[in-house]
């Protein structure tokens, strides 16, 4: 629907409100991609977008370029985020993604200062190597409220259920239903959370698929790596191994717990 929206110093308020977009969408070069906007560039003004959804398929050619398959700016709704305040709210995404490299279910990337996403959500499958995150695949200093992922997961290097990669968010009542099958690094809802997670919950199986006995393999049922809090959360993540592997790293509800990391009140029902 919009491929790029960029900042205009005469507006301080930009509404995108009641908008579908349904959508098959082939690329075989580098690119920010979403279902209903590519990316939001813009350091002025405040983005509102409320009401909105996307349904439909990306696919990006399994043969594209190295710079390609490390983006992280593909998501079901919106490719990227970049330094504008905004609420995104009441909007979902049905976008199935087909490519190897980063990929979110809603959105692929946030890095914005005072941005919340509220009552959202993501249904889709994800096919392709590299980081998947069945919500978002990495985000940045943003508030996450009553949001979750039904996902289906097959061929990931490294997947999570919910946000591959968090960085000062807060994140609260939100849940991942996963069907995941990955190589290794994995996570029933955040793989690495440097943010404050509270009432969330994962629940599904994640499958290693890795065919390297010798291959260290990590992850938890909840959150892989941790160095902040998580507070009244629970998982009954299932965790199955193709084949016995000589080292693993693996925790029922949190595979590394770093320095500085709380945990309180979580459990690993399972």
């Amino acid at each position: 629907l919009i491929g790029r929206y960029s900042e205009n110093e005469s507006l301080n308020e930009t509404n995108i409100r009641e908008c579908h977009s349904e959508i098959k969408i082939y690329s075989n070069h580098s690119a920010i991609l979403g279902g209903l906007i590519g990316g939001v560039f813009t350091s002025r003004g405040r983005l509102n977008i409320i009401n909105c959804s996307a349904d439909g398929a990306i696919f990006i050619d399994q043969n594209e370029l190295k710079d390609n398959i490390l983006s992280k700016e593909v998501g079901g709704l919106i490719g990227s985020i970049i330094n504008v305040s905004s609420v995104i709210e009441n909007c979902f995404s049905t976008v199935n993604i087909f490519r190897n490299g980063g990929a979110g279910g809603f959105i692929g990337k946030v890095a914005a200062w005072d941005t919340s996403i509220i009552n959202c959500y993501a249904s889709c499958q994800m096919v392709g190597s590299g980081e998947k995150g069945g919500f978002c695949n990495e985000v940045n200093s943003a508030k996450i409220l009553q949001c979750y992922s039904v996902i289906s997961i097959r061929g990931a290097t490294r997947a999570a259920g919910f946000i591959y990669t968090t960085i000062d968010n807060s994140i609260e009542e939100c849940f991942s239903s996963v069907d995941i099958e990955t190589e290794n690094g994995f996570a029933g809802f955040i793989h690495s959370s440097n943010g404050e997670v509270r009432n969330s919950y994962a629940e599904g199986k994640i499958v290693v698929t890795n065919e390297d006995k010798s291959a260290l393999i990590v992850g938890g049922g909840f959150i892989g790596i941790c160095y902040k809090t998580v507070e009244s959360c629970y998982s009954t993540v299932q965790i199955e191994m193709s084949i016995d592997y000589n080292k693993t790293e693996i925790g029922g509800f949190i595979q590394n717990l770093d320095v500085g990391g709380f945990v309180r009140n979580c459990h690993w029902l399972c």
